[in-house]
């Protein structure tokens, strides 16, 4: 009877230890499988990243051979490599609205587009507008008295924003009304929702902004109609090359805000790269994007001045 009791009590155990040794493999198992994936993800975002950089320089390289008649293909270029496809985007900065020269009706109309609150749009732009006014002599605005308050204390130029960055400094200007933030679409996909860094510039323009490129929320600020900026970004889905005829047929539809819409840049470009590796013959879902602001010279021997480069940029999905 003892006998049968410890082979009992045995059998017991060794289950007890099997169990415990299973759920120890499954948890180890789990965890080599949870890193794997990250170390996946984050080999293939690398990856990427240096694609879309090659694909920039590839670009450059074509500048330089064929000039400005590199232009005329359009402002979207597509190259393919044997690790994947890269798409160029040339973005004018005549596609953003001036920052130093915006008039505040207009920079409150642009926040509103945002989706700020009309209290919210109405301290913003007041904070903007402050940011770069000259100061009166011998007073304190408002806003300086709460930019002393903080740790360490500064108060603000009171002059032209030298860069568009300045504005993380302003009262109330967060990072993600700025770079812009994430959202999901109809279909539940997360895509990218600009921000002021896409819609203002110290080399922008309060001319004609460049239809084929402009942020929705800055075609919204200049007067165009919810159903006007749609029509538009569907033309452009279609051709991202607007023709003379098509863009003149368009822009009768549009109203009077369509005079402060135009075709083209001149000489400050950013140029943002997306890439996607090759996964058999379909193309990842991972996608990195870098950009490059760009000053084109005439000059033959110079071709182009790089003034600003950025690694890991928001980027619209555009295929």
């Amino acid at each position: 009877m003892r006998t049968n009791n410890r082979r009992g009590a045995a059998l017991i155990s060794v289950l007890w230890l099997t169990a415990v040794l299973v759920a120890i493999a499954f948890s180890v198992s789990t965890t080599v499988r949870g890193e794997i994936d990250r170390a996946t993800t984050l080999s293939e975002g690398i990856r990427c990243q240096f694609l879309a950089r090659a694909a920039l320089e590839r670009f450059f390289l074509d500048y330089q051979r064929n000039g400005k008649r590199w232009f005329t293909a359009g402002p979207v270029y597509r190259y393919s490599f044997p690790e994947g496809e890269s798409v160029v985007e040339l973005v004018p900065e005549t596609s953003k609205l001036n920052l130093n020269s915006l008039p505040a009706e207009d920079l409150a109309k642009l926040l509103l587009a945002l989706g700020q609150r009309l209290d919210q749009a109405e301290i913003l732009t007041a904070a903007i507008v402050d940011w770069r006014s000259p100061p009166n002599p011998g007073q304190v605005s408002p806003f300086d008295a709460g930019y002393l308050e903080r740790g360490p204390t500064f108060l603000p130029r009171h002059a032209s924003f030298q860069d568009g960055e300045e504005l993380l400094l302003v009262h109330g200007i967060s990072r993600e009304l700025y770079f812009g933030t994430l959202r999901r679409n109809a279909v539940g996909e997360l895509v990218p929702q600009g921000g002021l860094k896409d819609c203002l510039s110290v080399y922008g323009t309060n001319a004609q902004v460049d239809v084929q490129s402009a942020n929705p929320a800055v075609m919204l600020a200049l007067g165009v109609s919810e159903d006007g900026v749609r029509r538009i970004m569907e033309m452009r889905r279609v051709t991202p090359r607007f023709e003379p005829m098509e863009w003149s047929l368009l822009r009768e539809s549009l109203g009077p805000a369509a005079g402060r819409l135009g075709l083209g840049g001149k000489s400050m470009f950013t140029l943002r790269a997306t890439a996607r590796l090759r996964q058999g013959a379909t193309l990842s879902d991972t996608r990195r994007s870098v950009a490059a602001l760009i000053k084109f010279d005439p000059k033959p021997m110079v071709a182009y001045h790089l003034l600003r480069w950025e690694d890991n940029v928001l980027a619209d999905p555009i295929w």
